[in-house]
């Protein structure tokens, strides 16, 4: 059975002005209802990994070790297990800032060969998110994510052995069995925000993350400052300073400023710093 929770301390539900149900919309198997998951219902395909903008959603896999071990293979490539057993459950969780992040360091090939016939909810969104990201590629003059179809690897033949060895290679398989089940007893939970793993890989901003605009009705009240989860806003004298990478489009900024001086734009228009004249 499938161990997806919610934090509901990181979720947006706490936060004023907020009706987040981005996670309960992205899921194709209705699981998650009142932001509680029926495990029954998941298949851990991590779409509510991908839209969910606080890092909210806990599982098994640890998406921040696995993201990065990704990294280390020549030539890098994303891949579900029905290609790798050591690979991602599903790569559903990805989005098109992941995806980015990843590729632009060195080119980047995914396998999305299967996903059409798995689960389609997971196709179209990895389609939606290659194209944005090979769209952000081209400006940037990268290399585009090429798609790949890896062969499923092959399950290692048994070695003849003789009778003394197999009592030997018996009693320690028993062994091995017996911890391994020891483990599946304990259940992990991995918390992952994507946005503390694009800091640590210190991703390039560019159009793939939201924008900002500040109005001069802005009264540095610090509101904006104090409600954003992520911390990509910071006041200091007159000047507003805006991180992009560290900014989700939550919306909570604009939703709850009260003199209505923030905007939120889809695209980052390459403005980090904002002067702030009025101190009224």
């Amino acid at each position: 059975m499938t161990q997806r929770t919610i934090d509901l301390n990181r979720c947006l539900c706490n936060y004023p002005h907020s009706a987040c149900q981005q996670c309960a919309d992205a899921c194709p198997r209705q699981a998650i209802v009142n932001r509680q998951i029926d495990k029954s219902k998941c298949d851990n395909c991590g779409l509510c990994t991908a839209v969910c903008p606080t890092g909210a959603i806990q599982s098994e896999t640890d998406y921040d070790q696995e993201l990065s071990a990704v990294l280390q293979l020549a030539p890098p490539v994303l891949m579900c297990q029905k290609a790798s057993p050591q690979s991602f459950p599903c790569l559903g969780f990805l989005s098109r800032r992941l995806l980015w992040a990843l590729a632009e360091k060195q080119p980047l090939a995914i396998d999305i060969s299967r996903c059409a016939d798995c689960k389609p909810a997971v196709a179209g969104h990895l389609h939606a998110e290659i194209a944005a990201c090979n769209a952000a590629l081209d400006t940037a003059a990268l290399p585009r994510l090429k798609l790949v179809k890896v062969r499923p690897q092959p399950q290692p033949s048994a070695p003849s052995v003789g009778r003394r060895s197999f009592f030997k290679s018996l009693f320690k398989a028993a062994s091995t069995e017996a911890v391994r089940f020891s483990q599946s007893q304990r259940q992990y939970q991995y918390a992952f925000d994507p946005v503390v793993w694009l800091a640590k890989e210190q991703v390039s901003p560019c159009a793939l993350f939201p924008g900002l605009q500040v109005s001069s009705a802005c009264s540095r009240c610090g509101l904006c400052i104090n409600l954003c989860p992520e911390k990509a806003l910071q006041l200091a004298a007159d000047k507003l300073s805006f991180t992009p990478t560290k900014c989700t489009g939550c919306g909570l900024c604009a939703a709850n400023c009260p003199a209505q001086a923030i905007e939120l734009l889809l695209s980052y228009d390459g403005q980090q710093e904002f002067i702030l004249r009025n101190s009224s």
